[in-house]
């Protein structure tokens, strides 16, 4: 027999959503920090600023699925 009372999860679903968001912010200002310390921008700092910028997202989104495949 199936129980048929709510789901209980450990984390609230926007709590998930807000991980990710609040971990971007705090790389962004890390990146900001960095540039605004030095005065030259050189090109490979900002390529590899936002290639890291886009794979944090990439996992975020991989994660954030898996994660909502599992609840269902």
């Amino acid at each position: 027999m199936t129980p048929t009372g709510p789901r209980v999860s450990f984390m609230p679903p926007r709590t998930l959503t807000l991980l990710p968001v609040a971990g971007f912010i705090v790389l962004l200002l890390r990146f900001a920090l960095t540039n605004h310390r030095s005065a030259d921008r050189p090109a490979g700092r900002v390529w590899k600023q936002v290639f890291l910028m886009a794979v944090f997202v990439a996992a975020a989104v991989i994660i954030l699925a898996a994660v909502q495949s599992f609840r269902r």
